[in-house]
């Protein structure tokens, strides 16, 4: 046999072609193969170089017993099929199973997000798009090799964004123009090299800009982007893992992948103070707790204050309250040891004792991988285990388990938004989750629910275009949600309701939309009014205006009688059929009904798309304009119905007449088609149509927020008259 052998701890798991027992397949960090039963082996042409072409790190390849040139390989960069024996390959994009380590937002609207993906490289992407179809695998662009870890965004400048990978790798990276500096302290020349750990933490000052924070055995300090480092005394154990027992084996004589990936003694996780950038606080893997209020010059170990947990216990995270500046959380991961209770400890004394805060998680199988806290609410935290995502309103005195559609998974990271309060979640598994605006969660007490129903507080919404600007991608790809859009409703009922309505009313108190509500109790409930009137009701068999008919060759089968096909996928991400207008930017006010009776009420503000050059005044005779030609459209239908009444009771002559005043109204065969290629010849119902489309879209098609033209308002003036002469002729 061959002596290849590609770092059989990782992997080393050949597969023989079922086809043909002198193939072998051995996956590793490449390829390779054997066609002469493993005598001898070549390398697979997978990639030029360095991350471009397959990704590497290879664990398990699969042939196909039905065709030797279909195989699949699985490793650290997903699911690749080819159909050529391994020369080309397909990625299959289309599987959220990011791992993610940690991540980082910026504040532009809308922000980015920064994370670090194990054996993926760093990437970014936004949390918002104006994509019709979501958040697209595109938007997210790497910024950063290797095994992306710590990221962070300086407080003064989103275009400075601080990019580490394994072993505190760190660089300087500008998300605009790639542009990426090296800045990884060094140590000074006859000294060690500095330990880092593989996840190695980084952090931007939340105070002071240019001012940034990395973790190794010592905590490496900033004051010029990186540009040039103070150090710290060592604060870790300083321990020989050489020293140490593996399985009963001193690590000093293991020979194979000896310590593989990750040394010991390294900084896992500090925090700065919110309240004061003196304030440091530093969690290292062997167990150390240390502070500074000094700004790092001088250290205090606090760990052995800590009672409850192994002394040298992994420090999973450190979290420094807004409560006072001696307000600190530290939970401990002590699963390396066989032992996955939860631990967190909060001291309010800067560190002098501590009190175990873990009441209401689960006693086995939670080790606490997260922790953040809520911004301006210091009682509110979040805590991410092994399986799922806990909340706390008293400081960590009780934890209840947040469900939604949250995956049982790994919660590495947590971050809230400062701004928008959304709640970022970076799981090892199943990627990124956001919840918009966790402030209805943050906000919950006793009082709220107790109360027969609530209104929470609504957001500033925004009139935004979706624009679909991609074309037939098949189904190959992955789609993310964007926000929903509109105005977001939140609401929490003590007792069921037969019916919840949400009553939006405009800047002059007209009503003008109603939203439906689940009216189950228990629960916090969000609904979404997407900024828009309601159509006018359609005469029976009337064809809608906006709809999403009319593309070439799809749409209602073919020519002959097949039934159509059932579509699963792409899952539009917005209403394909019929849809009103949107109002313009102001204040509006909702209201709360439950079960009829008019509960509670807020006001909220609808702002214009920031990124567009619409003035309000031109928003506002775009929003006249189309509530116009809606008005009109519901006389018309009115009138269809009085129309066809009457032909239904008439007979001779007067069908004939009827049927005539019909066709200019809205067309023959039902109002199913109007004659003519248009202007005054087209029915009336259609010529309203074809204006309101401009502005609602239809379909996949985006409308525009802008005013109308001098043509449109022209025919709007020549649909009244139309109305008015059919009006007249059916006295």
């Amino acid at each position: 046999m061959s002596n290849t052998n590609p770092r059989p701890m990782y992997y080393s798991k050949p597969t023989i072609d079922p086809n043909n027992d002198k193939r072998v397949w051995l996956p590793g960090t490449y390829i390779v193969k054997s066609e002469d039963g493993g005598a001898t082996f070549e390398e697979e042409p997978t990639s030029p170089t360095y991350d471009v072409g397959l990704k590497t790190d290879h664990h398990v390849l699969r042939v196909d017993p039905a065709n030797s040139s279909h195989i699949y390989v699985v490793g650290d960069g997903g699911l690749h099929e080819s159909f050529d024996m391994g020369k080309t390959y397909i990625r299959v994009n289309n599987i959220p199973v990011g791992q993610i380590y940690r991540i980082a937002v910026d504040n532009r609207d809308p922000y980015w997000i920064y994370l670090g993906l194990q054996d993926n490289h760093s990437f970014m992407g936004p949390s918002a798009t104006r994509h019709w179809l979501g958040i697209l695998n595109q938007d997210w662009v790497e910024i950063g090799f290797s095994d992306g870890t710590g990221k962070a965004v300086d407080v003064a400048d989103w275009r400075k964004v601080y990019s580490s990978s394994s072993n505190g790798n760190l660089s300087l990276v500008d998300p605009m123009t790639g542009d990426t500096m090296g800045i990884t302290p060094r140590p000074p020349a006859g000294e060690p090299n500095y330990r880092y750990d593989w996840d190695a933490p980084v952090m931007a000052s939340r105070h002071t800009p240019g001012t940034v924070y990395l973790g190794g055995n010592r905590l490496f300090i900033s004051k010029d982007y990186g540009s040039t480092w103070t150090r710290t005394k060592d604060l870790t154990r300083a321990i020989n893992r050489d020293e140490l027992d593996m399985m009963g084996v001193k690590n000093r004589d293991i020979k194979l992948s000896r310590n593989d990936g990750d040394a010991i003694s390294e900084i896992s996780n500090f925090a700065e103070s919110p309240l004061d950038p003196k304030i440091l606080w530093v969690g290292t893997d062997d167990g150390n707790v240390q502070l500074s209020r000094d700004g790092g010059a001088t250290w205090t170990e606090l760990s052995a204050a800590i009672k409850g947990v192994k002394d040298g216990t992994f420090v999973s995270r450190i979290v420094a309250s807004a409560a006072s500046p001696g307000t600190a959380y530290v939970p401990f991961d002590a699963h390396r040891d066989g032992d996955f209770a939860p631990y967190i400890f909060k001291t309010t004394d800067f560190g002098k004792t501590w009190t175990s805060v873990i009441g209401g998680l689960p006693k086995d199988d939670a080790s606490v991988r997260s922790l953040a806290e809520y911004p301006g609410m210091p009682n509110v935290l979040f805590a991410g285990t092994e399986r799922s995502l806990f909340v706390t309103h008293d400081g960590g005195g009780h934890w209840r388990k947040l469900d939604a559609n949250l995956p049982t998974t790994r919660y590495d990271d947590i971050v809230i938004h400062p701004r928008t309060k959304d709640l970022v979640l970076g799981t090892h598994g199943r990627s990124i989750w956001i919840l918009d605006d966790a402030s209805p969660i943050a906000e919950w007490t006793p009082a709220i629910a107790a109360k027969p129903s609530h209104l929470f507080a609504v957001p500033r919404a925004t009139l935004m275009l979706y624009w679909e600007d991609i074309s037939n991608m098949d189904h190959y790809f992955f789609t993310a949600e964007n926000p929903a859009d509109g105005a977001t409703f939140t609401y929490h009922l003590s007792k069921p309701a037969q019916k919840v309505r949400l009553l939006v009313t405009g800047p002059s108190g007209k009503m003008i939309r109603e939203v439906a509500g689940p009216g189950a109790a228990g629960l916090i409930h969000r609904v979404n009014w997407d900024l828009r009137y309601p159509l006018p009701a359609l005469a029976p068999g009337g064809a809608r205006g906006g709809g999403g008919g009319g593309e070439e060759g799809g749409g209602g089968g073919g020519p002959g009688s097949e039934k159509p096909g059932q579509v699963q996928l792409p899952v539009p991400s917005h209403d394909i059929g019929p849809r009103g207008s949107h109002v313009a930017p102001g204040m509006f006010k909702v209201t709360l009904e439950v079960d009829g009776t008019a509960a509670e009420s807020h006001t909220f503000e609808v702002r214009g798309d920031p990124g567009s050059t619409i003035t309000l005044t031109e928003h506002k005779a775009r929003e006249a304009f189309a509530v116009e030609v809606m008005d009109l459209q519901a006389k018309v239908e009115a009138l269809a119905t009085d129309l066809g009444k009457r032909r239904a009771a008439s007979a001779g002559a007067e069908t004939t007449r009827l049927q005539a005043l019909e066709q200019r109204l809205i067309g023959g065969a039902g109002g199913q088609r109007g004659g003519g290629g248009g202007g005054a010849g087209q029915p009336l119902r259609q010529r309203l149509s074809a204006l309101i489309t401009a502005f609602v879209g239809s379909g996949a098609r985006t409308g525009t927020l802008a005013p109308p033209t001098g043509a449109m308002r022209q025919a709007l003036t020549d649909a009244k008259a139309a109305l008015a002469a059919i009006e007249k002729d059916l006295k």
